[in-house]
C-alpha cells in the first residue's frame, strides 16, 4: 500500500480547487460579456421629451430595444449615498458640469451588460448622451465594438423648454448646462 505526503495531497487539492474556481470566473465572465450592439442616441435639452418618446418607442418598436438614460444612472449613483464616485456626480451635478466622459461611459457599458443578461437584448436606446464631442470620442474609445444606428435630435423652442422645465420641477441648472455644454451638431463621422 502506498501512502501519500498529506501536505502534498492537500497542495493537489488547494490547487485543483482554484483552477476549477478560476475557470467558472472565466466562463461567467466570457457569458455576461456584451455582444456588438446596435445603439440610437437620442438628443435634445431637458424637456424636450426624449425620455417620454424612449418609453414610447421601446413599446412600439419591437425587437427588444431597450431605454437607458445617462442622467438617471448619474442620478442613480449620486443618490446611492456615499463615495467617491457618488461625491464626484452630487459635484458634477450641482456645479452644472458635465460627468466625466468616462465614467458616464462605464456606467453605460454596466446598465447595457446588465441589460443584455436580463433580456438577452441587443439593441439600446440611449438618452441624454452623449452631449459634447469629448463624449463621443471616449464612447468610441471605449464601445467602438457597438454600431451607432443613427441620432433622434429632439428641438424645442428655449421658452417653452423653461415652461416644461418649471412645470415638471426641473432645474433652470438643467437647461444653462445644456446651452453652454451641448454641442448640438456632434458629427458621428
Amino acid at each position: 500500500m502506498t501512502t501519500r505526503c498529506p501536505i502534498t495531497w492537500g497542495l493537489f487539492l488547494g490547487s485543483t480547487a482554484l483552477m476549477i474556481r478560476r475557470k467558472r470566473h472565466q466562463l461567467q465572465a466570457s457569458q455576461s460579456q456584451l455582444p456588438p450592439s446596435k445603439v440610437v442616441f437620442v438628443l435634445g435639452a431637458p424637456g424636450t421629451g426624449k425620455g417620454t418618446q424612449c418609453q414610447l418607442l421601446e413599446k412600439n418598436l419591437g425587437g427588444n430595444w431597450t431605454h437607458l438614460s445617462a442622467g438617471d444612472l448619474l442620478r442613480e449613483v449620486r443618490d446611492s449615498g456615499t463615495g467617491a464616485l457618488a461625491d464626484l456626480i452630487r459635484s458634477k451635478m450641482q456645479q452644472g458640469a458635465i460627468v466625466p466622459s468616462h465614467i458616464t461611459v462605464k456606467l453605460l457599458e454596466q446598465a447595457m451588460t446588465k441589460a443584455h443578461i436580463a433580456t438577452k437584448t441587443t439593441k439600446f436606446l440611449i438618452d441624454g448622451f452623449p452631449r459634447s464631442h469629448e463624449n463621443l470620442d471616449a464612447w468610441n474609445a471605449a464601445m467602438n465594438k457597438h454600431t451607432i444606428e443613427f441620432v433622434l435630435n429632439f428641438e424645442c423652442p428655449e421658452d417653452v423648454l423653461y415652461v416644461v422645465c418649471y412645470s415638471t420641477l426641473k432645474s433652470f441648472v438643467c437647461l444653462k448646462t445644456f446651452a453652454t455644454c451641448q454641442c448640438p451638431s456632434v458629427h458621428l463621422e
